[in-house]
């Protein structure tokens, strides 16, 4: 049964991959970029899910738009591409890659002492949106392709954004 899941992922694996370059082979050489954003920074982030322990980590973001509404988004450790796109409707493939929990020993608390060790994660999946008068609602699915923690996540996201100029806009989610 295990091996069949990892066949079943790797299938998955090889789809998203696929569908990701294929938005690059349908984005034409001579199509200009309509947006892009680059940024970097620093983030704070549990040393584990769950913990009360915090560690500073880089964050980039890169964001590329064309005319067409598809685009390419760099944030963290997730890569997503929109590959389908509508007025209202977005839709495409989604990687991410998840570190692990591996240090237990200097824990402080008990009870997290006696979880298991949890590998790096390589992630694809896909996600779907859609905008409707400012407000997004998004719905994202990854799948674990390397045994790290072996699972699914499931992400539901809402959130308001607001032009508050030309150049600034303001999103809460």
């Amino acid at each position: 049964m295990r091996k069949k899941m990892k066949t079943y992922r790797t299938v998955i694996a090889v789809l998203i991959g696929t569908l990701i370059l294929s938005f690059f082979g349908a984005v034409s050489v001579q199509a200009e970029v309509e947006k892009f954003s680059l940024g970097a920074g620093l983030g704070i982030a549990p040393d584990y899910e769950g913990s009360d322990d915090y560690t500073g980590v880089p964050m980039l973001y890169a964001h590329a738009q064309w005319s067409s509404g598809r685009y390419v988004k760099l944030t963290g450790s997730k890569l997503a591409a929109n590959i389908i796109t509508h007025d209202i409707f977005r839709f495409g493939p989604v990687a991410n890659y998840r570190l692990g929990r591996d240090d237990m020993i200097s824990v402080d608390d008990s009870m997290v002492k006696k979880m298991k060790t949890v590998d790096d994660s390589f992630e694809p999946g896909a996600f779907a949106g859609m905008e409707i008068d400012n407000w997004v609602f998004m719905v994202e699915a990854l799948s674990d392709v390397s045994d790290g923690h072996d699972g699914f996540v499931l992400t539901l996201s809402g959130g308001y954004t607001w032009q508050v100029n030309n150049s600034w806009t303001l999103s809460l989610g």
